[in-house]
């Protein structure tokens, strides 16, 4: 849909949806840790970091937590977790909405106070609607299944063209 004069059409119709919330650059307090699970669409690690006994990922939808020595995951969506509260100075205890709760422990009463802000930052409620994560993952998710059937009808076509117009059907008769 070109322009009366050639040019190109408006950027409203060339932006992707997804576009509308762009990636989160993640904080690492480690450049050797690596995020320890599958991310959702439109879910993005915003800190990542260690424990005294693993790794402590906060992101876009999710509080994940992993033991190292047992091989132990703990992943909370945002939206359960009820309080966050220090124990301690170098305890992090982190409860639920569903009557749950685990802990998080730190060398260093300022490493733990740094994520029950963050995490406290994190829970919060949203300052507009589509701050919520069910948008970015609706949108994340519609591009992908987009992307997904414009990739089969490329094929489809390529298909049609090396059968040379033939319709695939039987021969004539």
């Amino acid at each position: 849909m070109e322009g009366l004069d050639g040019s190109p059409p408006p950027s409203l119709f060339i932006v992707r949806s997804s576009e509308l919330y762009p990636r989160i650059n993640m904080e690492r307090e480690d450049d050797e840790l690596e995020v320890p699970f599958q991310t959702l669409a439109g879910e993005f690690v915003r800190y990542l970091g260690r424990t005294t006994d693993g790794i402590l990922a906060l992101s876009t939808y999710r509080i994940f937590k992993l033991v190292i020595t047992t091989n132990a995951e703990t992943s909370v969506p945002l939206g359960v977790v009820d309080i966050v509260q220090l124990a301690e100075q170098e305890h992090l205890v982190i409860y639920c909405k569903d009557a749950s709760s685990f802990k998080c422990s730190f060398k260093t009463a300022e490493q733990c106070s740094d994520w029950q802000r963050r995490i406290n930052q994190a829970i919060r409620t949203p300052e507009t609607l589509e701050s919520l994560f069910a948008f970015p993952f609706h949108v994340f998710v519609c591009d992908e299944i987009n992307a997904m059937c414009e990739s089969e009808a490329s094929i489809d076509g390529a298909q049609r063209l090396t059968d040379g117009g033939r319709g695939g059907g039987g021969g004539g008769g």
